[in-house]
């Protein structure tokens, strides 16, 4: 289940022999991201980890059944297309978790770049995980959203999270507003639910 392969522990011994066998049965890398990002749909409807899963095996089917290429076709369409978009969806969490992490209130002020407080610490790994799920969006030839959105997006991000104590609270203010619009553009893009994004 989603739960489960969101867990400390994603893996399942299915067929009960005492041990996991790491090309069946233990879950890794994007499928832990698709399921979190399942599981933090707010009504339940997005289900990456199925429609992705699901189309990569129905390709693999028919292939080795030497079917029409445009069938297969339809399968790999659906896997770019949901990756990409869970890509995005990525991205918005973790603006979500940056926009959190300017807005928790137990900022003192002088917060640099050299902070190593769980407060900045948070922030440096929410700011650097929402940039790199964003650029990850650039490397397909195939995606939807269009360069110059995707641009604007990365404007908006920045290259490295603004520090209240380096740059002032009216610039980190500014910086978060920022990053709303960074996420509506994504939002937009992908046509995701509002409270969906707001859930995430």
């Amino acid at each position: 289940t989603d739960a489960e392969i969101k867990s400390s522990t994603p893996y399942f011994d299915s067929n009960d022999d005492g041990s996991i066998d790491f090309l069946s049965e233990y879950c890794n890398g994007i499928s832990i991201n698709a399921a979190k990002r399942d599981v933090g749909a707010v009504d339940g409807s997005v289900d990456f980890t199925a429609a992705i899963f699901d189309a990569y095996l129905l390709g693999r089917h028919l292939i080795s059944e030497g079917a029409d290429l445009s069938d297969i076709l339809v399968q790999r369409a659906i896997v770019e297309l949901e990756w990409e978009k869970l890509l995005a969806a990525n991205a918005i969490h973790y603006i979500n978790d940056t926009i959190g992490d300017i807005d928790n209130g137990t900022w003192d002020g002088t917060e640099d770049a050299t902070c190593r407080t769980s407060t900045c610490t948070d922030y440096m790994k929410h700011y650097s995980e929402m940039r790199a799920f964003a650029i990850g969006l650039h490397f397909n030839s195939f995606k939807n959203i269009s360069d110059a959105h995707l641009s604007e997006v990365y404007t908006l991000m920045g290259a490295a999270p603004v520090w209240i104590g380096t740059a002032g609270a009216e610039a980190t203010l500014q910086f978060k507003a920022d990053l709303e619009d960074a996420r509506d553009i994504l939002q937009a893009a992908y046509m995701f639910d509002a409270d969906i994004v707001a859930s995430w």
